[in-house]
């Protein structure tokens, strides 16, 4: 069976239920962008790299 590759877009998939969204894709092999509100809550980086080489 070959699994399929998507490309999600994410708006506030920097926190909460959106980087959960995003971690997931991610998790999967898809191809994914996201937005976060500028704002003092910044993206941390993660221990896990979400770009696939």
């Amino acid at each position: 069976m070959t699994q399929s590759i998507s490309t999600t877009f994410v708006t506030g998939g920097a926190s909460g239920i959106g980087a959960a969204i995003v971690r997931a894709h991610a998790a999967r092999g898809d191809n994914v962008a996201f937005t976060y509100w500028s704002s003092e809550a910044r993206p941390r980086p993660s221990s896990q790299s979400w770009v696939s080489a």
